[in-house]
């Protein structure tokens, strides 16, 4: 600011380096978007980043949404220790991670389940093979650094925007549906949604309600 200083007008200015501020900033940005234990972006981000893609998809560019769950996680835990199953985490987020293409996005959405968001999925053959060359990359044993090599497959789940689902929310609802199915069929599998698939669901449901009361 200008100032008189002894009878002289002059100038007076002051420099404050905000390096240090805003790199805190930004890891704290980074904090709220990324999972602590992989780095890899967290269910808010994948949400985030989904609804774009989703709207990009309803003016003609098309994505997918791949689930992945854990096959018997509980169980590594349960057997070998949470630090084990810590490193099992930590090597599913590489594994995905390498089968990434260039604008493809993967996520841990919690525990076990782990989401890849397909940047450009126009067609089912395209997710199958995504879906498959991740079923494979799972059948190699984990190594947790102590001795123990521990078998944890995947179960996957896709569904396509906008021949599936137009809303995220469809869309995240049908990929699960997908991955429902492939639980179903004997894990270590895939299985693309298809039409029919939720009644086929609510269907088991509805029967698994009615043995239920039976009992």
């Amino acid at each position: 600011r200008n100032i008189d200083y002894r009878g002289r007008k002059i100038r007076i200015s002051c420099l404050v380096d905000l390096r240090e501020r805003k790199a805190h900033e930004e890891r704290i940005r980074h904090l709220g978007q990324h999972d602590p234990l992989t780095g890899l972006p967290n269910r808010a981000l994948f949400t985030e980043t989904l609804a774009s893609y989703v709207d990009r998809a309803n003016r003609g560019w098309g994505c997918a949404v791949v689930l992945v769950d854990l096959d018997h996680f509980k169980d590594v835990n349960d057997l070998y220790g949470h630090p084990a199953g810590d490193e099992v985490i930590r090597e599913t987020a590489r594994r995905l991670t390498r089968e990434l293409g260039p604008q493809d996005m993967a996520a841990r959405l919690g525990g076990d389940e782990f989401a890849v968001i397909f940047a450009n999925g126009h067609f089912e053959a395209q997710i199958e093979d995504f879906s498959r060359r991740l079923v494979e990359a799972f059948r190699k044993p984990f190594d947790t650094g102590q001795g123990e090599r521990i078998k944890c497959g995947i179960s996957v789940g896709g569904a396509l925007c906008p021949d599936h689902a137009a809303t995220l929310e469809e869309l995240i609802g049908r990929a699960d549906v997908a991955l429902y199915h492939a639980k179903k069929s004997g894990r270590s599998t895939f299985r693309i949604y298809r039409k029919g698939m939720d009644e086929l669901i609510e269907k088991r449901r509805a029967l698994e309600a009615d043995i239920e009361r039976g009992l």
